[in-house]
C-alpha cells in the first residue's frame, strides 16, 4: 500500500500539470495572433474536452499521524500536533500566542 504522502503529490503534479494545459489553451483562444477559424477550433476542443474537464479531491494529510482533519496547510500538520511542537520549542520562530 502506497503512503498518502506519495499519492496526494502524483495527484498534485497532475493537477499542475492540467492548469498549465488550461492556460496555454486560454491563451491561444484569446490571442490575435492565429486566425478565427483555428481559434474556434481549439475553444471547441477546450469546452467539450473530457480531459481537461476531469475533476477530483486533493485532501490534505498530516505528515506525522497521517489525518486529514484540521491540517494546516502551510505546515502539512494537524492542529494538536502543531501546538505539541510549538509548546515544547521544536519549531523554530513560533511561538504559541493566544488572547
Amino acid at each position: 500500500m502506497k503512503s498518502h504522502y506519495f499519492l496526494d503529490l502524483k495527484k498534485r503534479l497532475y493537477l499542475k500539470k492540467k492548469e498549465i494545459i488550461k492556460l496555454v489553451y486560454l491563451y491561444l483562444i484569446y490571442s490575435k495572433e492565429i486566425s478565427n477559424l483555428n481559434r474556434y477550433k481549439l475553444y471547441l476542443y477546450f469546452f467539450f474536452s473530457r480531459k481537461l474537464k476531469k475533476n477530483f479531491e486533493i485532501t490534505n494529510h498530516c505528515i506525522l499521524t497521517k489525518n486529514n482533519k484540521a491540517v494546516n496547510r502551510f505546515t502539512g500538520l494537524t492542529r494538536s500536533n502543531l501546538k505539541y511542537l510549538i509548546n515544547w520549542g521544536y519549531l523554530n520562530g513560533i511561538r504559541k500566542w493566544s488572547w
